[in-house]
């Protein structure tokens, strides 16, 4: 009986140790990057269809309707894409009101001409790019 529980135990202990190596993770993908992934993803099911349907595996009927599917996913996505861009805040950039380049934020110096930049110096209308 004690020989049983052993090895019962000794199973147990072997299945927990490598049972992450069983199970297949699936890396975190940032949500940035998915829609790209996403994207790509139908960008390869349209060309794998393209080919099948040149090859003759898939009738014109059958071709035509899952083609436009992908395609109308794909611009989905490129909505919600330029969506996603459109929100993003634009950066506000100053200008040098000596010279007129372009100045980070914080910078005490133009990099172009060496002039002083303060609030009061730097070009009140401020230009997004």
């Amino acid at each position: 009986m004690s020989v049983f529980l052993i090895a019962s135990a000794g199973v147990a202990v072997l299945v927990y140790l490598i049972q992450p190596f069983l199970v297949e993770t699936r890396e975190a993908v940032p949500a940035s990057h998915r829609g790209v992934d996403d994207k790509n993803a139908i960008l390869d099911e349209i060309e794998d269809i393209d080919l099948e349907h040149a090859a003759g595996k898939i009738p014109d009927a059958a071709y035509g309707h899952i083609r436009a599917e992908l395609v109308a996913r794909a611009a989905q996505l490129l909505d919600v894409e330029a969506e996603v861009e459109a929100a993003k805040p634009q950066p506000v950039r100053a200008f040098c009101s000596h010279c007129g380049k372009a100045v980070e934020s914080g910078d005490r110096y133009c990099a172009a001409c060496g002039e002083t930049i303060s609030a009061s110096r730097a070009e009140s209308e401020r230009k997004s790019s």
